[in-house]
């Protein structure tokens, strides 16, 4: 029995040794271990009976006990080991990179990678100078992890959204409680808390490791020195082997310093730190990019430095600025662990390149590479929904929540783009599941009652509404619903008060500049578009304060047609101007959208046709097929100008079929018919459009005119009424108003 026992030790000793040595499976020494204890009993019938010198019978206790102990270790190793990983702990895989050269990599399988959660450390000393580490020292040391495949490491920067949820909104002092839940939620084994202070005149850096399931803590170490830097090398490395990461790996792994990946200069440093925690936390991006620029001003090498600076100049519109900053950044990416260099090779062949097809690939490789990447999987269906292939986004999104079945509000995303597509019941119930995983969280009800006002299911819609208000009564957004709800259905006096409501609620600039946009599209409706132009300038003034200039630039470009349709044609012009002059290559291709827009205001079918060659070349520089809808709806309006009624309807058909939920689209269509004497298929997409939006105005007018063409005044005069009834208020000059109240008299009418 004593031999068998230190046989077994020996075995078990040399199966952990080959384990490591050789990157296995850990279930093998879990295997090893379970065989030898389960056989323990096999092994005491044996030293028992024939434990003495001279020959032995086989009595019935062995004959039965034997087989018996087998069978049930047989059995139980199936339990327990079926279905695992056995093998290697790696699998190779094959790729094509951007250049479409092969590419092999070693990678974990994905029952083997560790996965982490860094939260931002506290400050345990009374010394304010060493506030900047309690983020600096975490997110040095994510980079650090990342350039192990066997580490899914996860900054609290990515969680600062969740923290704001629950109070936190710098991110510091997280209670123990919601580190494991936010951890357990993200489906990640370990998560890592910590602190810093002063021991005399050294940093003084202390780690607590935990085991996510059970809060259990691991290990606890502390680490002493002078540079942060060469201290988050030390808990990098220990933290590796505390996870358990088998230590040949460990050993053959490229291990580079992680001064060598951000900067030597611990200035430098504190500078980026700094604009990073302006930027995630303050919101102050002007503040934000004074830091870049200092830190990389003090080290030109500060690669991410670089990148980031170029994040926040675009945002700001200084492409003059930003460029330089990613050429300078592409140039030293092998300083970059490889999950970085992709993500950055993607934004740059995008945006730079303009070269959809490299960014894919290298959004690709990232997934391949690091499989539990959520936000691989997420940039991955960003790309795919911008080139309008909608499936493979959709496929992407739901990779990323099996990853991550945290992140339900990836429930919402994959519901718009079924909704997108016309799937309304798959649309449905998407947004359900959301509601039901998330019952106190308003956002899925707003986007349920979003989808039902889409159908024109109005009653759903306010109910969803409801819900929302129900959970928060100040809710901005579900506020400005229920108001457009009423505008829907011509309760406009209603509508306007929801509105002023949700006004004097708002508190921040995303929820003014909501509700502006509410009230542009309410004076619009009524036939004042000079009273929207100005909600327009104040939606502006608030976008701008919220997204940065360059979302701005990109807004006002689109909103260019209320220029024109209040008459303002020259503020029209000098808006374009102004913003062509803001818009430095390769984004000036931008500029087509806001000439797009005044065309088709304008109703001028050569200038609308002009203005498609810019906008083509737009979408093929960036690949934006997603607006591919716009560019046909615009030959539609020049078949339809020019008098092709036809081929205008086909155009029309087709944009309906990229974008289902633009039943504008109908009243165009319904009006073709009209022109072409259809009477029945004009009434039949009028009608869709009134369905949706019971009071839309240019509807009643084309339906009106198509009853008056079939002979029936009666109902002519009954829409046209209810026409004139909604543009009651229009602006002196409004033409459609003033078109239907000749119409009116013509059939006999009192306008």
């Amino acid at each position: 029995m004593g031999v068998y026992l230190a046989a077994g030790w020996a075995a078990l000793e040399f199966t952990d040794f080959l384990v490591n040595r050789y990157v296995l499976s850990p279930h093998l020494t879990d295997l090893a271990l379970l065989t030898w204890a389960l056989l323990i009993p096999t092994v005491f019938i044996l030293a028992w009976f024939h434990g003495a010198p001279g020959p032995d019978r086989w009595t019935r206790v062995e004959k039965i006990g034997i087989p018996v102990n087998l069978a049930i270790a047989a059995v139980f190793l199936i339990v327990v080991f079926g279905g695992k990983e056995l093998g290697a702990a790696t699998e190779s895989v094959t790729m094509e990179d951007e250049t479409g050269e092969a590419v092999e990599r070693v990678v974990p399988k994905r029952e083997f990678r560790k996965g982490l959660v860094i939260y931002f450390f506290d400050n345990a000393s009374a010394d304010t100078a060493l506030d900047w580490l309690q983020y600096g020292v975490p997110m040095a040391l994510d980079l650090d992890l990342e350039q192990d495949l066997f580490v899914d490491a996860r900054d609290a920067g990515t969680l600062m959204e969740r923290f704001r949820e629950r109070g936190f909104d710098d991110g510091l002092d997280i209670p123990f409680a919601l580190k494991r839940e936010l951890a357990e939620n993200l489906g990640l084994g370990y998560f890592l808390s910590g602190s810093v202070s002063r021991e005399q005149d050294r940093l003084l850096v202390t780690t607590s490791l935990y085991e996510t399931r059970r809060g259990r803590l691991i290990q606890e170490r502390e680490y002493v020195g002078s540079d942060p830097l060469e201290l988050v090398d030390r808990i990098s490395a220990q933290i590796r082997s505390d996870v358990e990461i088998p230590s040949q790996h460990i050993e053959e792994t490229a291990d580079l310093p992680v001064s060598e990946m951000l900067t030597s200069s611990l200035s430098a440093y504190r500078s980026y730190v700094n604009g990073v925690v302006l930027a995630i936390v303050s919101s102050d991006l002007a503040e934000a990019a004074r830091e870049f620029q200092a830190a990389v001003d003090q080290d030109p090498q500060f690669t991410l430095g670089q990148v980031v600076l170029f994040e926040i100049y675009l945002n700001l519109n200084e492409m003059g600025k930003a460029q330089p900053a990613l050429q300078t950044a592409m140039s030293q990416l092998y300083k970059l662990p490889e999950r970085t260099q992709l993500q950055i090779k993607a934004a740059y062949f995008w945006l730079i390149e303009q070269d959809m097809n490299k960014a894919l690939t290298a959004a690709g490789m990232r997934t391949e590479l690091f499989p539990e990447d959520v936000e691989a999987q997420l940039t991955l269906a960003q790309l795919y929904t911008i080139i309008g292939d909608r499936d493979r986004a959709i496929a992407a999104f739901e990779r990323a929540i099996g990853i991550d079945p945290s992140r339900i509000n990836v429930l919402i995303q994959i519901g718009e783009l079924y909704a997108s597509k016309g799937e309304f019941e798959k649309a449905i119930d998407y947004q359900e599941r959301y509601s039901a995983q998330a019952p106190n969280d308003t956002r899925g009800f707003i986007a349920l009652g979003n989808l039902y006002r889409a159908m024109g299911d109005h009653e759903s819609a306010r109910r969803e509404y409801d819900k929302a208000l129900a959970i928060d009564p100040n809710n901005v957004s579900a506020m400005t619903r229920q108001a457009q709800v009423d505008g829907d259905l011509g309760r406009f006096d209603e509508a306007l008060e929801g509105y002023r409501e949700a006004l004097a609620t708002s508190v921040t600039s995303d929820q003014r500049r909501v509700v502006y946009g509410a009230f542009e599209d309410y004076y619009e409706l009524r036939g004042q578009p000079q009273k929207a132009v100005d909600y327009m300038h104040l939606r502006w003034a608030e976008h701008e304060r919220s997204e940065g200039p360059f979302s701005a630039v990109q807004e006002k470009l689109q909103d260019l047609d209320l220029y024109v349709a209040a008459g303002m044609i020259e503020a029209a012009r000098d808006t374009l101007a102004s913003v062509e002059g803001q818009l430095a290559p390769p984004f000036d291709v931008l500029v087509p959208l806001g000439q797009l827009a005044i065309s088709l205001e304008r109703e001028d079918a050569d200038s609308i046709e002009a203005a498609l060659q810019g906008f083509e070349r737009f979408i093929q520089a960036f690949s934006v097929e997603y607006a591919r809808v716009n560019a046909v709806f615009a030959e539609g309006r020049v078949l339809d100008l020019r008098g092709d009624c036809e081929q205008a309807i086909y155009s029309y058909k087709r944009a309906l079929e990229l974008e289902p939920r633009q039943t504008e689209m109908d009243v165009y269509i319904g009006r073709c018919y009209r022109k072409l004497g259809r009477l029945s298929e004009a009434k039949s997409h009028l009608q869709r459009a009134l369905d949706v939006r019971p009071f839309n105005p240019r509807a009643h007018y084309e339906m009106g005119v198509a009853y008056a063409d079939e002979g029936d005044d009666a109902k002519a005069r009954e829409h046209l009424q209810t026409a004139l009834d909604i543009w009651a208020d229009a602006e002196p000059g409004f033409e459609p108003a003033q078109e239907a109240r000749d119409k009116l008299i013509e059939l006999g009418g009192a306008a």
